[in-house]
């Protein structure tokens, strides 16, 4: 009897993963189909958003004087949120996922500052890292009260791993692009 529920529960966390690869699987698809780095920041947020549930949330480059919006959804009109915006990074208690790069959560009391979606109850931000380096941010909030469960957190890292390759080939192409303008605009 005990065999037989090791077996039933081994088999059922087998295809969890089994389906957590074909959709990552999927999401590598989509990241390489193009080399342009807010694409590749717009598929990463819509399949954080998807498999977390969250009502909102943006992906930004991580800038020298704060977080450069370069996708946001579920924010509506809020300029704070918008494409092209620069966030302060303390603005959003990102400093520790920048110098860690090690996700954080938290629950926000009601009418509590500190999200940027009105209402909203909890939040999440996650490190885009290439190498050691922090290049990214994802920022995820919901109205519910209750934080990213631990299982969607991992497959959260593994999707921000995945991007920030796509996202750091997506910003080299960019400079090679630049590059070779300069060079012929020189000649």
């Amino acid at each position: 009897m005990e065999n037989a529920r090791l077996y039933t529960m081994t088999d059922a966390a087998l295809a969890v993963r089994v389906e957590e690869l074909s959709v990552m699987q999927r999401i590598d698809r989509e990241l390489n189909t193009s080399l342009d780095p807010s694409r590749a920041m717009n598929i990463t947020l819509e399949w954080a958003m998807r498999q977390s549930g969250t009502h909102a949330g943006l992906v930004g480059t991580v800038q020298e004087d704060g977080l450069l919006v370069m996708a946001a959804q579920g924010y509506g009109d809020d300029p704070l949120a918008a494409a092209g915006n620069l966030l302060p990074v303390e603005m959003q208690w990102l400093e520790a996922v920048i110098e860690t790069g090690r996700p954080q959560r938290r629950l926000l009391a009601e009418g509590e500052p500190g999200g940027l979606l009105p209402g909203a109850r909890s939040q999440a931000a996650l490190a885009i890292q290439r190498e050691e380096k922090v290049i990214g941010i994802l920022l995820l909030e919901s109205r519910a009260v209750e934080l990213v469960a631990e299982e969607t957190l991992d497959f959260l890292v593994r999707l921000s791993d995945h991007a920030s390759i796509a996202i750091a080939n997506a910003q080299l192409y960019a400079q090679v692009q630049q590059a070779n303008l300069a060079k012929s605009e020189f000649v």
